[in-house]
Formats: C-alpha cells, structure tokens, sequence
C-alpha cells in the first residue's frame, strides 16, 4: 500500500471512531445479524454481477472476471475506484489496455442506472409535501452522476487527457488505450452490450436491497420507499464524489438526510446503520479482495 492508501486508510479508522463517538456502543447489540448477513451478501453478489459485466466486454470468462473483480476490491483505497480499475488492468497483464478501457465503459453503464434511480427517487419525493428542500440535492446528484457517466466514455473524443491517466495507471503501458477504447466501443455488439446492462440491472438492485437490509438491521428505516430513496442518493455519493468510495461524503450525507423530516431516524441509530453499513461496503468487501489478490499473487509467484 502506498502513502495515499495508507492516508485513506486511516482516515477510514478515524470516520468509524468518530461514528463511534456520538453512537452508544450498547446499542450496536440492536443490530439483527441475520438482516446484517444478509446485506453482507447481498452486496458481495452485486459486486459479483459488476465483475461478469466487466467481462462480458473484456471477452473474457465469467469465473475469470469474477475472480479478477473480486481481487480488484482491495484497491479501494483510490478517489473514483481508479484503484481498482488498475488492479483489474494488471491482473489481466495480456490485455491491460482493453480491461481499463472495459472498466471505464463498465462504470459509465453503471452510472447510468445510478441516475435513473435518482430519478425515480425524486418522483417518489414529489409527493411529500416539503420535496421543494430535498430537490436541489437531488438534482446536483443527478447531474454530477450524468456527468461521470460521460466522463467515463469521452477518451473516445477526448484522447488527450486519458492518454495520460491511462499511462499511470498501466504504469506506462497505456499507449494502446484510446484505440483499444475505441474498438470495444465499436466492436461490442448489441448482444454483449444488452447482456452487460442487464447485469449491471440486477446489481444496482442488489445494492438497494443491500441498504435497505443494512438500515432494516440497524432499526433505522423499515420503509421499502424510503430506504429506495435514500439508498438512491447515497449509493451515487459513493460513485461520484472525490474520495475513495465516498469516504465522509456517505456517512456525512446519510446523516444529514436520515435525521431530516421525511426519514426522521434518531442520531443513536443513525449512527448504527453507518457503522453497519461502513463494513458492508467498505471493510468487508476490501478485506475479501485483499484475500483474493493475496491468493492470485501467491500464484503467480508459484509458476516462477
């Protein structure tokens, strides 16, 4: 791990001890574990699903890409998942260029249900009666998810600028990647395409039902719709603001909304889903990818 991982790691500790201190720890003995469980798992199998999509336009096997996404998880510590787009380029080491081009159009996809859920959670809104004070942050959501998803897809008209990220995160080995972004583009039939968006579906969903499990765990929200909008915001918190998974903007935003009118949740169990909800997404995963890319290294060191 390098000096920013190291930084985001501990900045991850301390975001948990600070949870912790407004969080009676007692109360963490409220959590329902087979609910916990169950959101653990429901998570792992969204990721599981994000790692098939991934193939399915790098052409490679499912069990390869699962196996490849799920070592990539230990990355986590990189602003935008640009960590695990790289660990997905090396551990494919004889088409590098094609899977960071394959990732990059992966998130884009996925980016795009993210804001289409945002859209269904402000019609979901409109029917409350103060929606005017929600919806301007909704809206920026929307718009900065919109814009990501873009972002991900222009090295097709904007070579320049990912020429270069391409180069540091292939460690200069990213002249090939505009064009090999290009042909998966062009190449991927509609078959492929429909295939990885279909995916990408199921695992958007399996990503709500992994909040609304963890905030149905914690006692916080038992509500199918609320948990739906409020799952809707948060889960995009993570995909497209500027730390690692979202590291402080999630639980800073998701204590600001779950303690606003339409939610309503007491502070103490706030707390606890964001205690519950860290390790569902962030410790658990990254601790199965460290053990995954800690497995495909032993190996790879074994055949030399």
């Amino acid at each position: 791990m390098n000096l920013k991982g190291a930084f985001w790691l501990a900045a991850g500790i301390l975001l948990v001890g600070a949870i912790l201190s407004f969080t009676d720890p007692s109360q963490l003995a409220r959590v329902r574990l087979p609910f916990f469980a169950a959101a653990v798992l429901a998570f792992l199998l969204s990721t599981v699903l994000w790692g098939v999509a991934w193939g399915v336009l790098a052409g490679i096997s499912p069990q390869r890409a699962v196996r490849i996404n799920t070592a990539s998880l230990a990355g986590v510590f990189a602003p935008a998942g640009l960590g695990g787009d790289a660990l997905r380029a090396h551990l494919l080491p004889e088409s590098a260029p094609r899977a960071l081009a394959a990732s990059f159009i992966t998130k884009s996809l996925k980016l795009v249900f993210t804001s289409a859920f945002l859209a269904v959670a402000m019609l979901l809104l409109s029917t409350y009666r103060q929606f005017s004070l929600y919806l301007p942050v909704y809206l920026a959501a929307l718009a900065f998810t919109l814009f990501a998803a873009v972002a991900f897809v222009s090295p097709a008209i904007l070579p320049g600028p990912f020429s270069w990220l391409s180069r540091k995160l292939l460690s200069g080995r990213g002249e090939n990647f505009v064009g090999e972004f290009r042909r998966l583009l062009h190449s991927r039939g509609v078959s492929r395409i429909g295939a990885a968006l279909l995916l990408l579906l199921v695992s958007s969903l399996l990503e709500f039902a992994a909040v609304y499990l963890t905030l149905y765990s914690a006692g916080a929200v038992e509500e199918v719709v609320k948990a739906f909008v409020f799952s809707s915001f948060i889960n995009s918190l993570a995909l497209i603001t500027i730390t690692p998974q979202g590291i402080g903007f999630v639980e800073g935003g998701g204590y600001l909304m779950l303690t606003a009118n339409y939610w309503a949740v007491s502070p103490k169990f706030v707390g606890i889903f964001l205690i519950a909800w860290n390790l569902v997404r962030f410790w658990i995963p990254t601790i199965v990818g460290s053990v995954f890319l800690f497995r495909q290294k032993s190996r790879k060191m074994k055949k030399w």
